[in-house]
């Protein structure tokens, strides 16, 4: 008789523990989002996130025993402080606004958004908010400063060029795994310029594939000595680390960084496209890391330095 293989898992995978967070987070803050102030003020937040993990652990979802429990541990330890934060918020601004649906006219192209998760304080003049969630990290990981990262923000960035050019003036905060996000609203004029690039650039994309990659783009805009060398890596990437081009779309059109850098196109979309990104996070955005995720850090780094 042929014996089963031994696949018992002893940890989680990235993916695995992404859907995980991702299904905590969500399942959580919408039980939250219908609860008045008191009840929100009141609602046990631990003891949800417990019960949530252990139907989990029952279903065969995390490792057996000891690993088992190590990473209920971790999901509890990264998930607690986002829904903490949200609910911090929520009663910052307790009062749920409608949905707000949003469309503009941009290079002959009728442009539309859907503006969800939007609330606002009981006085009016106290102003509103938009609050989203991300199961990831959006924060380098540097313990200098909570430095926004550009690639998990490109869908908010075009959320906030969409609502600027519709001179949409309500902020956004971003509440994720390591941190949160305040994204300020952009200028009308400077929001439909912007708009229009990406419209141009999406109506090529359409004709041909365009030689540039989000990741391998903003690695050769943050390089600080060897442009080429830093996007050649984050596209290629080695044994151990995955390239943007284990994408299967990238792969078959440009199966290495020289194919997509020939003839100089890759620069240029680099440049307009997510050099304008990099510029809006780094003018438009600040983060904050939350308390235990600072000290992880600083004793991550500790121990790197020992």
């Amino acid at each position: 008789d042929e014996s089963l293989p031994d696949e018992e898992s002893f940890d989680l995978n990235c993916l695995d523990r992404y859907h995980y967070l991702d299904d905590l987070v969500q399942s959580l803050v919408s039980s939250m989002h219908g609860l008045p102030a008191s009840a929100l003020h009141d609602f046990d937040i631990a003891n949800a996130v417990s019960v949530r993990l252990l139907r989990l652990h029952r279903a065969g979802a995390l490792p057996l025993g000891g690993p088992g429990e190590a990473s209920h541990d971790a999901l509890r330890e990264r998930v607690m402080p986002l829904l903490c934060a949200w609910r911090d918020s929520r009663l910052a601004f307790p009062r749920r606004l409608e949905r707000l649906a949003l469309s503009v006219d941009c290079e002959g192209v009728r442009v539309e958004l859907s503006l969800d998760q939007r609330f606002a304080c009981d006085d009016p003049a106290a102003g509103s908010i938009r609050l989203l969630t991300h199961p990831a990290e959006v924060l380098r990981r540097s313990i200098k400063r909570a430095e926004p990262a550009a690639y998990p923000l490109i869908s908010a960035w075009v959320d906030a060029l969409v609502a600027g050019a519709c001179g949409h003036r309500q902020p956004t905060r971003i509440l994720a795994r390591d941190g949160t996000l305040q994204i300020a609203p952009i200028d009308a004029d400077q929001a439909l310029a912007q708009l229009g690039e990406l419209v141009r650039f999406h109506q090529k994309a359409l004709i041909a594939p365009l030689p540039v990659a989000p990741r391998t783009a903003l690695a050769f805009l943050a390089a600080k000595s060897d442009p080429e060398a830093d996007a050649a890596f984050a596209y290629e990437g080695d044994p151990h680390t995955r390239g943007e081009v284990k994408d299967p779309t990238l792969a078959r059109c440009f199966p290495d960084f020289e194919a997509l850098s020939e003839g100089g196109q890759f620069e240029h979309f680099a440049r307009t496209v997510y050099g304008a990104l990099a510029h809006w996070v780094t003018t438009s955005v600040t983060g904050q890391r939350y308390a235990s995720t600072a000290d992880d850090l600083s004793a991550e780094t500790a121990g790197d330095a020992a």
